[in-house]
């Protein structure tokens, strides 16, 4: 268990890395326990391609990177979601379990299994896969992590979605 951020690298093979640094988009550093206005958001890492206010969050869209970060209704930033549909949507890797946009339904289980992850699976009829696992950081508290895979085909990963549950539910 240590704490939880994220890091963008900015080379050539830039991914998102979910681990103890932290977290770096376009070489601006975002503090889950921090609070950020829309406006305040933009300003300091640029703007933003869209939002959209949900029951209990808003999203600010990234499309050229692919990520959306999460917002509770009192502005503090509680995370962020991966859009594995965009071409060249580059790796995410999330305490050591790497996602890249080939990987599949069955690979993702098979990484997980490795890792010896702790995690629940949701099939239902009808639906995308979902896998859900969470890791606990001793920082942020409890971390859920959401994986959706098509039901199509090779079940493609679709979506990562990162959520620091206790934030979150503050």
């Amino acid at each position: 268990m240590g704490s939880f951020a994220a890091t963008l690298n900015a080379a050539e093979k830039a991914e998102f890395i979910i681990n103890d640094d932290p977290f770096i988009f376009r070489n601006k550093k975002l503090i889950p326990t921090e609070k950020y206005t829309p406006q305040e958001l933009q300003k300091k890492i640029g703007k933003a391609d869209g939002s959209s206010n949900k029951e209990n969050f808003i999203e600010i869209f990234y499309k050229d990177e692919g990520v959306a970060f999460l917002f509770d209704n009192k502005n503090y930033f509680c995370g962020f979601s991966f859009f594995f549909m965009k071409e060249d949507m580059k790796p995410v890797k999330i305490y050591g379990l790497e996602i890249t946009k080939d990987d599949t339904y069955q690979s993702i289980r098979k990484k997980i299994k490795d890792l010896n992850i702790t995690y629940n699976l949701y099939e239902q009829e009808g639906n995308n896969h979902v896998i859900d696992m969470e890791f606990v950081s001793k920082k942020f508290g409890k971390v859920n992590t959401t994986i959706v895979c098509s039901r199509y085909e090779k079940q493609n990963v679709l979506l990562v979605a990162i959520l620091y549950m206790d934030i979150a539910n503050k």
